[in-house]
């Protein structure tokens, strides 16, 4: 509103008085509105906005305010208070993604059970007649999973 009080007086010349008065706004606040600087404070927060948009975007929204707010404080080496980052992304719109709860693990039945052949007799009499295995899996990647079968010859 105040720009095109200013753009209007620049190329076409009415008084600010009659364009204020159009707009229903005091002189004085156009004047002030004219000569107002930005803070440092504003312009330490419109950087940390950038910074807060940036990590957002590159944790594709999972962060809330204040695991941001642990993150970039650790980066800028800087102590800004949550309440900060709470007002900074509610401005700019950001809200953290909640993240499905992942599948408890249900414990197997007896059904999936081996019975127990060796019953703890380890001695072997020729090779290959006894051989013990176990089962492990590794997880890798974006959840990913592989088996690892070690077998050794009792």
């Amino acid at each position: 509103m105040y720009q095109a009080i200013q753009e209007l007086n620049k190329e076409k010349g009415h008084a600010i008085t009659k364009l204020c008065a159009l707009a229903g706004v005091a002189r004085s606040a156009y004047y002030k509105w004219l000569k107002w600087k930005t803070s440092c404070i504003e312009l330490e927060t419109r950087a940390l906005a950038k910074e807060v948009n940036l990590r957002y975007d590159k944790r594709k929204g999972i962060l809330g305010y204040r695991q941001m707010r642990t993150q970039l404080n650790r980066k800028l080496k800087k102590q800004y208070n949550k309440k900060r980052y709470y007002r900074i992304m509610c401005a700019l719109g950001l809200k953290a993604v909640i993240r499905r709860k992942r599948a408890s693990y249900v414990k197997a039945t007896e059904i999936h059970v081996a019975e127990n052949v060796m019953n703890r007799n380890f001695d072997a009499n020729s090779p290959n007649s006894k051989w013990c295995t176990d089962v492990t899996e590794l997880k890798y990647g974006n959840g990913r999973k592989a088996y690892l079968s070690a077998i050794i010859d009792v």
